[in-house]
C-alpha cells in the first residue's frame, strides 16, 4: 500500500483537469461538505472544492501562497484564494468545450498555480497531504455500514437515495451495472474488523481513487 506521498503535485492537478465542477465550490459550506463528506458519493468533491481547501490550509499557516497572478487585483469572492477561485471557475465553464479552447482556460490555472508559490516544496506536500487526508476521511465515514461504494465519476443523473439506501438514476431503485460508470470501487468493511483491518482498507480505497480518477485520460496531458 503506497503512502500518502504517493499523491504528488502532478496527480493533483490531473485530479483538477479531470474533475472540477464549480457548482460544489460556490460557496463555504457546500465546499466543506465536499471536502469532508464527497458530495453525492462523488470523492472527486474534495478537488471540486480544492480552492476552498487552499484557504482552509492558509489560515490554518499550514501553506505560505500569494494571490496575485494572473490577475493582480482580483475582486474580492468571500475568504477564497481569489486567483485560484477564479481561475478554476473559468475554466469549468469551458470544460465541455473543444480541447483547445479548454487547454487555454486550463492554461490560467497554470499560471495561478506556478506563479504564487504552489511550486515550493513544502506547499506542495501539505497540499497533498491534506488531499490525502480528506480522501480517507470520505471514505473511513463507511466504517460503521457493512461496505463503502467509492465512486470517483459517476452518471451525471446519479444521486444517493436514503430510501434504498443506494446509489440510484431519476428516482429508480436499481441501476444496471452497465450504466455505471466503470470508476467504482467497493470495500468490504465487517463489523468484526480491527482497527488495523479497517486502516488497510481505507487506504486500499484511497488508492483506488487514484486510479479510478486518473482512468479518464485527457485527450493529451494537461501541461507541466
Amino acid at each position: 500500500m503506497e503512502p500518502w506521498a504517493a499523491l504528488d503535485w502532478e496527480t493533483i492537478k490531473s485530479f483538477l483537469w479531470i474533475g472540477y465542477d464549480t457548482r460544489w465550490a460556490g460557496g463555504k459550506k457546500r465546499a466543506e461538505e465536499c471536502i469532508n463528506d464527497g458530495v453525492y458519493g462523488d470523492v472527486l468533491a474534495v478537488f471540486e472544492s480544492f480552492s476552498h481547501l487552499i484557504w482552509d490550509l492558509m489560515q490554518d499557516k499550514k501553506i505560505t501562497v500569494t494571490d496575485n497572478t494572473p490577475f493582480p487585483r482580483p475582486p474580492e469572492i468571500g475568504k477564497v484564494h481569489n486567483n485560484l477561485f477564479l481561475c478554476l471557475q473559468g475554466y469549468s465553464e469551458h470544460f465541455n468545450e473543444s480541447f483547445s479552447q479548454r487547454m487555454e482556460a486550463w492554461q490560467q490555472v497554470g499560471k495561478c498555480l506556478e506563479g504564487n508559490g504552489f511550486n515550493k516544496a513544502d506547499n506542495q506536500n501539505a497540499i497533498c497531504k491534506a488531499v490525502y487526508d480528506a480522501l480517507t476521511n470520505f471514505v473511513s465515514k463507511a466504517w460503521n455500514s457493512s461496505n463503502a461504494l467509492i465512486i470517483a465519476k459517476a452518471h451525471s443523473d446519479m444521486r444517493y437515495n436514503v430510501e434504498n439506501g443506494g446509489f440510484s438514476k431519476r428516482g429508480s431503485a436499481n441501476i444496471p451495472a452497465l450504466e455505471f460508470s466503470p470508476q467504482m470501487w467497493l470495500v468490504n468493511f465487517d463489523s468484526g474488523d480491527t482497527e488495523a483491518v479497517r486502516t488497510v482498507k481505507t487506504q486500499r480505497g484511497v488508492r483506488a481513487i487514484f486510479k479510478l480518477a486518473a482512468a479518464e485520460i485527457p485527450p493529451q496531458p494537461p501541461p507541466r
